[in-house]
């Protein structure tokens, strides 16, 4: 291949192979989900956002996964009434277990969550879930919630 032919492929080809295959890898992860923990004068501690929607068919298609980060100086716990985290033991078994996370001072933790109980839910429903931190969750915090929908349809703009 003569030097023109290399340039012309560095130049031009690498950066539309680099750009399809960064594309491919973000879908590969499905629906990704960021949540950070933040201490409230009252010494409780509120998860953020407080309101999170999953939409059954694009959000859970491809696994989904909970960035949990933890800025402050106080251990927190990421809990969540009726959803399940996904691990690997040692011994390369994939178990499920109640999504209850605990999380040091300055970490962010990646959390898999397990999607299968939401693929026999009727597309009509909504299923909602519940989410604090049960370490400093206050007397009055409702904590946050998880809502998992499905609108089906089509997008219409109304004029």
């Amino acid at each position: 291949m003569s030097t023109v032919a290399n340039r012309f492929v560095v130049a031009r080809v690498l950066p539309l192979v680099l750009t399809w295959c960064l594309a491919a890898s973000q879908g590969a992860h499905g629906g990704e989900f960021h949540f950070t923990v933040q201490d409230l004068p009252d010494n409780s501690a509120a998860w953020l956002p407080d309101q999170v929607v999953i939409h059954r068919e694009t959000d859970l298609r491809g696994g989904l996964l909970f960035i949990l980060e933890n800025p402050t100086a106080r251990t927190h716990v990421f809990f969540v009434e009726g959803l399940e985290e996904q691990m690997v033991d040692e011994n390369g078994v994939l178990n499920v277990r109640p999504l209850r996370v605990t999380i040091a001072p300055e970490e962010t933790i990646r959390a898999v969550i397990a999607t299968e109980p939401f693929q026999e839910v009727h597309s009509d429903r909504e299923t909602e879930f519940r989410f604090f931190c049960p370490l400093h969750r206050g007397d009055r915090d409702p904590g946050g919630t998880i809502r998992i929908v499905h609108l089906g349809g089509t997008i219409r703009m109304v004029p």
